[in-house]
């Protein structure tokens, strides 16, 4: 059976750090920032922290704007997203 993972995020200067998208992500996520996203680097730290790679799957299910996608097709890892709203999906 898979194992999922709890993903503890920390507080204070630390995280507004990490909160912000950095310079060599603006090629592929800077076109639109979406005000509740989080910067790609979150991604690839937390995959690298609990060891996920090629073979593995990651689900997003509230994908947004595509970040943890974008991400995980950069890494070769494989992704499912989900998301609901209308004024993100196509119609």
């Amino acid at each position: 059976m898979a194992q999922a993972h709890a993903l503890r995020i920390g507080h204070g200067a630390q995280t507004r750090e990490n909160n912000k998208v950095r310079a060599e992500d603006y090629s592929v996520h800077g076109w639109y920032r979406f005000i509740l996203s989080y910067p790609p680097h979150l991604v690839r730290d937390y995959a690298e922290r609990f060891g996920i790679r090629r073979g593995k799957v990651i689900l997003d299910p509230f994908c947004g704007t595509g970040t943890t996608l974008v991400e995980c097709k950069k890494l070769g890892i494989a992704s499912v997203g989900i998301e609901s709203p209308e004024f993100l999906s196509e119609n």
